[in-house]
């Protein structure tokens, strides 16, 4: 469902993968709380194909976490350096305790 939301994204914007995303939702919440969540998320992200594409991006961070293509996703998406070196920039500045680790004790 994912990898359809992404590639109807790619084609023809948010408006026609919002359902394949919609599902995937629904069945991460409880019946009782998907519908204003689901709802609300959707709304907000289905705003453009950017947000909606990283909408998409976030999701298979978490539907997929231990399954071991996040790195391959990372590459087709032309994102694997600058995410190696965001998490390279996180771990300095929680080395040096500076940033939003500022406050964190030693």
């Amino acid at each position: 469902l994912l990898m359809y939301a992404e590639a109807e994204n790619e084609l023809n914007g948010p408006a026609n993968a919002i359902s394949a995303l919609r599902q995937v939702r629904e069945r991460a919440f409880p019946q009782s709380q998907w519908s204003t969540q689901v709802t609300n998320y959707l709304n907000t992200v289905s705003a453009s194909k950017e947000t909606f594409f990283n909408a998409i991006v976030q999701e298979r961070l978490l539907e997929f976490g231990g399954e071991g293509i996040r790195k391959y996703d990372l590459i087709r998406w032309n994102k694997l350096a600058s995410n190696i070196e965001e998490t390279r920039q996180k771990m300095r500045d929680f080395r040096d305790g500076v940033g939003v680790y500022a406050n964190y004790p030693r």
